[in-house]
């Protein structure tokens, strides 16, 4: 077994050990699957410091990072102590955040808007004019906030890019 693989399956464990203690399982349960791979990183860490200049240890580190986009590193910044790590993932917030806002990812971004939009237009068009109460009374709520904001929500639960 390759030092890489005992070092992801001691990660695994980790990951179970925070999942159940009552210090962390909050924060690793509200964590993404990036962000869980960085804590449980993180605690095998901690163990030892030593390891943050191994070698094995840093291309893991390394890898681990690229993958975290700038809401993970800024989720779990909130957690660490450690001046090295910190300094680390400031760093990688500030790559995250060009990578993440440069002019051709914003394009892609607004043409699966503009996608969107037209995938959602005819069911928008459709906004409700009037609900009946509990009472069976018909109620005007042509200008209310819910009833222009329900067809979109509908829209977005029902798209498969965004039911999620």
């Amino acid at each position: 077994m390759t030092k890489g693989n005992r070092l992801y399956k001691k990660m695994l464990a980790m990951g179970k050990v925070l999942s159940e203690d009552p210090e962390t399982k909050d924060r690793y349960a509200n964590a993404t699957d990036r962000g869980r791979d960085w804590f449980c990183y993180s605690a095998w860490l901690e163990e030892d410091m030593s390891r943050w200049h191994d070698g094995k240890a840093a291309k893991c580190r390394d890898s681990i990072a690229n993958q975290l986009v700038s809401t993970d590193i800024t989720y779990v910044l909130q957690y660490e102590t450690d001046a090295d790590v910190v300094a680390f993932l400031k760093a990688r917030l500030i790559a995250a955040v060009v990578r993440e806002t440069m002019p051709i990812r914003l394009a892609w971004r607004g043409d699966w808007l503009a996608n969107a939009r037209g995938r959602w237009q005819d069911s928008v068009a459709k906004v409700p004019t009037e609900a009946e109460c509990w009472s069976g009374r018909k109620i005007d709520i042509s200008n209310c906030f819910y009833s222009r904001m329900m067809p979109f929500k509908e829209a977005l639960s029902s798209d498969p890019d965004t039911k999620q």
